[in-house]
């Protein structure tokens, strides 16, 4: 699990929230918060039991799921940033009903970048084509070909998940502090 500033919320993967620290971004002192929910651990303990039953269509349809988590919060974490209050996010979410649409859009318009391009500055180009591709297997899957998610595709979804709290945290670093 990752813990935020509570000033900046700059993010980092120490576990100590309650424990009073200096933030290396702010300088500020303070305890820190939670940076992503507990579904974000439960998702992850889901897919980690999956894994271990060798179940690699649910393990891809999970992975896809927590993906999709994760960019819906960075993308109301950016807008909170840019000052944007609730009912403006929920007016701008519901403009789209495809979370691609609504992360190219906002991602693009408020970080100045697509998130393609912010995954790919951090990570390795890995980590946006393999998500990409288990989207389109699970696309494929859901709409009637059973055969389109295999065993190594379960072990790529598990391995993308594994980096995914890394990866989403330093977009979120880049893209959406206070200070």
């Amino acid at each position: 699990m990752f813990c935020a500033c509570k000033h900046c919320l700059y993010a980092d993967d120490e576990l100590d929230f309650h424990v009073t620290r200096v933030c290396p971004h702010c300088g500020k002192s303070g305890t820190r918060r939670l940076f992503q929910t507990y579904n974000i651990q439960y998702f992850l303990e889901m897919i980690q039991r999956l894994y271990i039953k060798d179940e690699p269509q649910a393990i891809v349809l999970t992975v896809c799921a927590l993906m999709e988590r994760l960019v819906e919060d960075l993308l109301f974490q950016i807008m909170r940033k840019n000052g944007l209050d609730d009912n403006e996010i929920d007016s701008i979410l519901l403009r789209s009903w495809r979370l691609d649409d609504r992360a190219t859009k906002v991602f693009k318009k408020y970080a100045k970048q697509t998130l393609a391009q912010a995954i790919e500055g951090i990570s390795a180009k890995k980590f946006w084509r393999t998500w990409r591709d288990l989207q389109e297997k699970r696309d494929k899957f859901i709409h009637g070909r059973a055969s389109a998610i295999s065993s190594p595709d379960g072990k790529k979804a598990f391995e993308l998940a594994l980096d995914a709290q890394q990866v989403f945290c330093q977009v979120h670093n880049r893209h959406c502090l206070l200070l």
